[in-house]
């Protein structure tokens, strides 16, 4: 995983928090999605799908879930080889 930075990020299906390494910080310019995304917020990229084109992102929620890009811009890119 190399010297990333890391976060905890809470896993429902096993009901606990994990560390996982913070790729990436992305701006959420789309519209408020409910409980999960607010417009403006930066939030932490901890994986990506590039098959699907999709990051995956730690939401208001503190879990990880995956997104389209369209509605995000890169702030932060801590690693090179992203999508």
């Amino acid at each position: 995983m190399g010297d990333y930075m890391k976060r905890r990020v809470y896993q429902s299906a096993e009901g606990k928090h994990v560390k996982m390494e913070v790729l990436a910080r992305y701006k959420f310019a789309g519209e408020d999605a409910g409980i999960s995304l607010t417009k403006g917020v930066i939030y932490d990229c901890v994986g990506y799908d590039k098959e699907l084109g999709l990051i995956r992102i730690v939401d208001d929620t503190e879990e990880d879930y995956l997104f389209k890009l369209d509605n995000f811009e890169l702030i932060e890119d801590f690693r090179k080889d992203i999508i």
